[in-house]
């Protein structure tokens, strides 16, 4: 009896995970008129840009990081895929303790004991405030650039960058 009461119980979750509809999402049909890969089409740079947009807003599972200007000065974007919960959560490594500043250097102390340098020209400091941003008092290092050479800190406000940097020569 309890051996059929189990595999009904099994059977009835599994039944009501699959009856959930899946989020509705715009394929790239809908947002631009052709699937990716038909034959004579491509999408230009601002119709990338708009869909990808339209994806984050539509999805709590991507969020869409900033990573700063191309040479032809437009905004460069890196989608990051994943579940909500784990949006918020960093790996020590990800994870920014401190920030020394000197002269023309930064070292970025992380929670797993490293410290990294970066010229001042190739760390951005930046703010996400939003629900899919950093955890106050936990910014986030965001690597960019193919070398590791360059990163993106991410504060939750403004007002956390002047207690987190500080001149240490």
């Amino acid at each position: 009896m309890h051996l059929r009461m189990l595999i009904l119980a099994a059977a009835f979750s599994a039944w009501t995970l699959c009856a959930q509809p899946a989020p509705k999402v715009t394929t790239p049909k809908d947002a631009l008129g052709f699937n990716i890969g038909d034959d004579y089409q491509v999408a230009n740079y601002t119709q990338l840009e708009a869909y990808w947009k339209k994806l984050a807003s539509e999805s709590d599972r991507m969020k869409l990081v900033d990573i700063g200007p191309t040479e032809e000065g437009r905004r460069q974007y890196m989608a990051v895929i994943t579940s909500p919960d784990n949006l918020k959560k960093l790996d020590n490594e990800d994870r920014v303790q401190s920030v020394a500043y000197c002269k023309d250097t930064y070292v970025v102390a992380t929670a797993d004991g490293k410290k990294r340098k970066f010229w001042e020209r190739n760390l951005r400091l930046k703010t996400d405030s939003s629900e899919e941003g950093p955890l106050a008092n936990a910014p986030a290092l965001v690597g960019a650039g193919m070398m590791g050479d360059r990163a993106d800190i991410i504060f939750s406000s403004p007002d956390e960058i002047g207690r987190f940097v500080s001149k240490s020569c």
